[in-house]
């Protein structure tokens, strides 16, 4: 398959706000340290900086080494049950966090996390009101959405009226995007071709 065959099938199959913010995306095939290769056999030096995940590389060995290593031994468990990793974890982010903090919620997504966020700030305050910059984001969720004002490719109009500027005051507004396929990466470092 070519990259502009996986480029049609993301635009058939894909809901418009799984956004690909160029006309044409680079389609990745692998990755190691700081290196991108795309379908065609390009490289790039990738300068996201961890966008959506952790930035620590790409297939980093350890990484790689410790993953592996978990799977094999445990790939999940609900939030029911206790695990060793999770309470270890927890426990090291105690000794770690400046004052009172002692007490650790671990989510799967940066939404999750920001959305709990939102809430035990408005439980600890008694506050409705938060601050957001518009046009941020902080994920595709109904409340993310709101929150930001920002509605990825325009998928899905989710903006209600306890969003609205009333309800939601806004520290700037803030946009960025390009319109290359390789904004988030070095000019084209080598070729195959």
């Amino acid at each position: 398959m070519d990259s502009q065959t996986v480029r049609a099938k993301h635009k058939e199959f894909l809901f418009p706000c799984v956004a690909n913010y160029y006309a044409e995306p680079v389609v990745i095939t692998e990755a190691h340290g700081s290196t991108v290769k795309d379908l065609d056999g390009r490289e790039y030096l990738d300068f996201f900086g961890g966008i959506l995940t952790a930035g620590i590389g790409h297939s980093h060995p350890e990484f790689v080494k410790r993953i592996q290593d978990q799977v094999a031994r445990l790939v999940h468990t609900s939030s029911v049950y206790p695990t060793v990793e999770q309470v270890r974890v927890a426990e090291r982010l105690t000794q770690i966090t400046p004052g009172k903090l002692k007490k650790s919620f671990f989510t799967t997504s940066g939404t999750e996390a920001d959305e709990t966020a939102v809430m035990l700030a408005k439980i600890y305050t008694g506050q409705q009101e938060i601050i957001a910059l518009r046009h941020s984001y902080a994920g595709r969720s109904q409340g993310a959405i709101a929150i930001t004002d920002n509605s990825p490719g325009g998928c899905c109009p989710l903006r209600s009226p306890a969003s609205s500027t009333r309800c939601r005051r806004t520290a700037t507004a803030a946009r960025w995007g390009s319109s290359t396929p390789t904004a988030g990466f070095a000019a084209h470092r080598t070729s195959t071709t």
